[in-house]
């Protein structure tokens, strides 16, 4: 409920900077340029306002009562009389934003130690701006506001409002605004350890912002095909994103080119935008077939015309607002300093001359902008109409990639991932890209490990698959060695840097009315195992034939959604992995280095219809995997979430059948070896039920042999010389032949690879969540938490993640107190905190570790407890990380990595 309404205010307060409906018509700005306003004109605009405000809040969030929505737009968007009264020179509605933000920024925002920091402490200006969201629910209020809308222009207005009207001052901010407080930062600067992060989605919004701001022509061809990415597929879209952002990247060359010469020729400060391009560069040739009159476009863009145009028209227009200019996007050099070489990509810095130096180029544009706006020249009104309109259309897009807290689900968080890291050159072999996401995560951080998953590649071979996996390891280590190198600068010892192979999960839609017996790629499963296997054998090969690999090379994964595939598809290939005949002790012709044994860890108990579900998961993973001490699990969520507070929620759940006949066999497994207080009876009925739904006869079946069958899925069945195989030991109503009257083992193991039974199976079953079923879920919720404590298995929590998909309402209510807790005695599980996805949450990990901190004192916690609690849990994460803790100085670590880098340009 906090969350929900958390999101609501926020959403309210924001909506005229981040919505489309404000960009095709601003309804405040209407309301400013009414030369009269008589006594009923505010109430004919608010009015107005709601008409356009409600669809949207009612779209995009939970909305309880809609009195409370019209109070809130009341509270922040009925003009104030004194601002109405003011002579702001035709431009009372962009100061309406202005002053708007400047409160945001006056709350959030101050700087400490050199950084932008987080005010979490209250303030005067809070109580009109929040409410009662005061003081420690700020921290709460940031992980939301940080996901809504880009914050870098509350960073920016502090700076001007501060005195800080130089770009140097940027240097203190490059991407995050930095939660900790003194005393958390001097706890992380001992060192952190990053053990669950995907390098696809390590980098951050600006990033891609500024790949779509340098649009090239491949990518405009990319893109056309794809506007999935450009479109919420739950809320849909009123207009073309794409073509919109293609707009922008011109109106943005174009501010910035007036800025240039407004700033470095000394033009007369009267001089309006509107009159520079009256004066200069006052057409644009579009394809060599047309000329656009440049400030006709311009004022398209102020008065939010509709783009008609087809795509390939704006991307010709970017083009020739690229030859007016004289300009072009270069390709940097990789020897170039990440910052260089960043600022390279992104073609305003050859119109505004920033290198970067201090941050990013888009940043160095806002603080032009915005300089300008507020000391500058007030009364350039189309100047300040067209910023406001750039800033809309950014925030549209940052809506798709950063993902709030209103739905839960991997589902939902698909579409999400999807789109933050497919926006442009998204290959894992590109150098470049390494080398931005390396230099993103570590910038000012105190990282000492660091833990990058990515996928082995494509390939429809092992030797095709080792050679995708090479490309991108040599990508990596080239970029290693380039921050190796600005570490020196920096005399600073660079962290040390692993990857994890992830396995990608994913549905098997192979089953078809085509019998399997006739084509053994129709086995459920069967195609997508073979390529696990020959990715599982592709890493083995490569750690045991490049001395030195094994250290960097170390761990193994599966993600993506958890629905899509169930453990015992990964059992064998965890198994193998693990296997003293799949790896050697040292290298061959390397004897005296010896080989490090991979790492184990596993995406499981993040997202799950039923609990028992999650912790049955959970269990086969330690059970089936060959889980060691120190081996790991990714999330675990199902671990630490109250099952009362969930059954509240989810009185009744649906669920595949096969989902809840596993679910119950394997309770009624534990229950027979653990003696778990059960009821044994009303648990076998259940199972013998379904059992009847899904194989229409129970004549050979017992509850041992259905519980038997379940548990041989864990085993590979390599059924290639199997000439006994027949369907005719399978009760299958497709074929016309005589059937078996009993059920065997063999027939149930078959049945689970036939279409007929495979579609029985994955019917959909509501199930009613009761007392007996609550008190179930919290006792093998203890069981598997003990068992965790007990085998030293170790759970990867990642706050702003896991708020966002998992069951849970704010970041107050993280469940990983309840596997660690501040002041436990027993069965305490070791927790690490990460980030996950940077990119999808607007995070990092410093930020991750605040949360938690905030969190504790939110709970009562003395700051002491807090502080110690924490440098325990960051502790946890140096130890648990696959990468072995070693004193290597920066020369010898990049010697070592040339050593490696040699023994792979040989493949």
């Amino acid at each position: 409920m906090l969350n929900d309404k958390i999101e609501l205010q926020l959403k309210i307060l924001t909506t005229s900077l981040n919505e489309y409906a404000f960009y095709k018509n601003d309804i405040i700005e209407e309301y400013f340029n009414k030369e009269e306003k008589d006594e009923g004109h505010g109430n004919v605009y608010f009015k107005k306002l709601l008409k356009i405000m409600y669809p949207i809040i009612t779209r995009n969030n939970r909305v309880h009562n809609l009195d409370e929505v019209k109070l809130l737009i009341k509270k922040y968007y009925y003009p104030n009389s004194n601002l109405i009264k003011e002579n702001l020179f035709g431009n009372n509605a962009s100061f309406f934003y202005m002053n708007l933000l400047n409160e945001l920024s006056r709350v959030f925002i101050t700087h400490r130690n050199g950084k932008i920091a987080l005010k979490y402490w209250e303030s005067a200006e809070e109580e009109n701006l929040l409410g009662p969201y005061q003081g420690i629910y700020k921290v709460a209020l940031w992980n939301s506001l940080n996901r809504i809308f880009t914050t870098d222009i509350l960073v920016i207005i502090y700076l001007l409002d501060n005195g800080m009207e130089d770009e140097r001052y940027l240097k203190g901010y490059h991407s995050h605004v930095s939660l900790e407080d003194i005393e958390l930062n001097q706890i992380l600067q001992k060192g952190m350890s990053e053990t669950h992060m995907h390098f696809s989605a390590g980098g951050h919004f600006t990033l891609n912002w500024q790949a779509l701001m340098s649009p090239t022509r491949k990518y405009i061809s990319q893109a056309a095909e794809r506007d999935f990415f450009y479109t919420n597929e739950l809320i849909g879209a009123d207009f073309d994103l794409y073509k919109y952002t293609l707009a922008m990247s011109s109106l943005r060359l174009l501010l910035g080119n007036f800025l240039r010469y407004h700033y470095q020729s000394g033009l007369s400060h009267k001089l309006s935008i509107n009159e520079f391009y009256t004066s200069f560069y006052d057409k644009i040739t579009i394809d060599e077939k047309e000329e656009v009159n440049t400030l006709t476009f311009l004022h398209s863009i102020a008065t939010g015309e509709d783009l008609t145009q087809d795509n390939d028209y704006y991307f010709y227009l970017y083009e020739g607002v690229k030859d007016i200019l004289n300009i072009e996007l270069k390709t940097p050099h990789e020897n170039l300093k990440w910052k260089t070489y960043l600022a390279v990509k992104d073609i305003l810095h050859s119109v505004i001359g920033s290198y970067g130096e201090y941050t990013t180029v888009e940043n160095v544009f806002l603080f032009k902008c915005l300089k300008y706006m507020k000391f500058i020249n007030k009364n350039d009104t189309l100047f300040h109409k067209l910023f406001w309109q750039y800033i809309r259309v950014k925030n549209e897009k940052f809506k798709l990639e950063i993902q709030k807290n209103n739905i839960k689900g991997l589902e939902y968080f698909k579409g999400y991932i999807e789109r933050a890291t497919d926006t442009v050159e998204i290959d894992e072999s590109d150098i470049g890209k390494w080398g931005l996401i390396l230099h993103t995560i570590v910038h000012k951080s105190s990282i000492k490990k660091l833990e990058l998953r990515i996928t082995v590649g494509k390939g429809q071979t092992v030797h095709e698959k080792v050679n995708s996996l090479v490309k991108k390891l040599k990508s990596f280590f080239n970029a290693y060695k380039q921050l190796i190198k600005d570490f020196v600068l920096e005399r600073r010892i660079a962290p040390q840097i692993g990857i994890i192979i992830h396995f990608i999960k994913e549905e098997d839609m192979s089953l078809s009315s085509k019998c399997w017996k006739d084509d053994k790629k129709k086995m459920y499963f069967h195609e997508l195992q073979q390529r696990y296997y020959m990715e599982m054998k592709a890493v083995n090969e490569l750690r045991e034939t490049v001395p030195g690999l094994a250290d960097y090379l170390v761990g193994i994964d599966a993600a993506n959604l958890e629905t899509n595939t169930e453990p015992w598809v990964f059992a064998p290939i965890y198994k193998r992995a693990r296997n003293s005949d799949s790896h050697k002790l040292v290298y061959y012709d390397y004897p005296i280095k010896t080989i490090r044994n991979l790492g184990f860890t596993y995406h499981v108990g993040e997202d799950f219809r039923h609990m028992i579900t999650g912790l049955r998961h959970i269990d086969e993973v330690i059970e089936h995997f060959q889980y060691r001490s120190g081996d790991r699990i990714g999330h675990g969520i199902v671990l630490g979430v109250p099952a009362v507070r969930w059954a509240k929620k989810h009185k009744v759940v649906i669920l595949p059948k096969h989902e809840y006949l596993d679910n119950l066999l394997w309770l009624w497994g534990l229950n027979r070896q653990h003696n778990l207080s059960i009821h044994i009876e009303n648990l076998e009925l259940k199972i013998l039920k379904i059992a009847e739904e899904v194989y229409k006869d129970l004549e050979g079946l017992d509850v041992f042999k259905l519980w038997k069958n379940y548990r041989e899925k864990f085993n590979y069945s390599d059924w290639s010389n199997d000439e006994a195989q027949d369907c005719s030991k399978v009760q299958c109503p497709l074929l016309k032949k005589e059937h078996e009257k009993r059920w065997d083992l063999t027939g149930l193991k078959y049945a689970q690879h036939c279409s007929y039974y495979n579609e029985q199976l994955s019917r959909p079953i509501q199930i009613e969540i009761n007392d007996d079923e609550v008190a179930i879920i919290q006792s093998i919720q203890d069981f598997i938490k003990g068992k965790i404590s007990r085998e030293g298995i170790v759970v990867e929590t990642n706050p702003s993640s896991n708020i966002a998909i998992g069951e849970m309402e704010h970041i107050f209510e993280h469940y990983i107190h309840n596997l660690n807790q501040v002041n436990s005695t027993s069965d305490s599980i070791k927790v690490t905190i990460n980030t996950d996805d940077p990119i999808v949450f607007n995070t990092n990990i410093s930020n991750e570790y605040a949360y938690i901190f905030y969190s504790l004192i939110e709970k009562g916690f003395s700051r002491e407890q807090a502080i110690t609690w924490i440098d325990k849990i960051r502790k946890n994460g140096m130890t648990s990380s696959f990468i072995e803790t070693r004193d290597i100085d920066n020369v010898s670590l990049e010697e070592e990595i040339q050593g490696i880098l040699k023994r792979l340009n040989e493949f």
